[in-house]
């Protein structure tokens, strides 16, 4: 079970490096995001988001280490991610952008929620577990043709999510889009 579970938490510790890396290069539609979300009229200042993005990034990288406290930290991540887009959901605001990847034009969804909620069940299940927990390391040792299935798996996972988070959300914007300019055609 350990080793679902850890291949469950890189796929979201990889997620997690990645778009903590994006928020770093482009904080501001992160930024706008929150003010929304928490009512303020200016955005957050982009220092401060790019602070939160070093650490979800620092904290994506030390668990795919198998450390305990940077496992914990990205369950706890992804469960205030969870909540951040749930508050976006029910504010009833216009939010384009949930900000999860710096882009813009990414509205939150309630499929988001629910791979943040896994995510964050994932590692804390992990985290919780007894003994001494796997890193990457250990666990390419233990693979066979040298791990490189494991990473191919982590990899596609993690591919998988990201297109479910970050695009699908696009082009669902896009479909509407379309469905309504030929409602009104009509």
């Amino acid at each position: 079970m350990t080793d679902a579970l850890f291949a469950a938490t890189a796929i979201a510790a990889v997620l997690a490096t990645a778009a903590g890396l994006a928020k770093l290069v482009r904080p501001h539609h992160t930024a706008v995001a929150v003010g929304a979300v928490v009512g303020r009229a200016v955005p957050l200042p982009d220092a401060a988001v790019r602070a939160g993005a070093a650490l979800e990034a620092a904290v994506g990288v030390a668990a795919l280490g198998g450390w305990r406290p940077a496992i914990l930290a990205l369950a706890a991540s992804y469960g205030a991610f969870a909540a951040f887009v749930t508050a976006a959901l029910a504010s009833g605001r216009p939010i384009s952008s949930c900000g999860c990847f710096g882009e813009p034009d990414v509205p939150p969804t309630r499929l988001h929620v629910a791979f943040d909620a896994a995510a964050a069940s994932a590692a804390a299940l992990l985290a919780t577990s007894a003994g001494p927990l796997p890193s990457v390391v250990s666990t390419l040792r233990s693979q066979p043709l040298g791990g490189v299935p494991w990473v191919l798996l982590v990899g596609a996972g993690a591919g998988a999510a990201y297109l479910v988070l970050g695009e699908l959300p696009k082009l669902q914007v896009a479909v509407a889009a379309v469905v309504a300019a030929r409602k009104e055609a009509s």
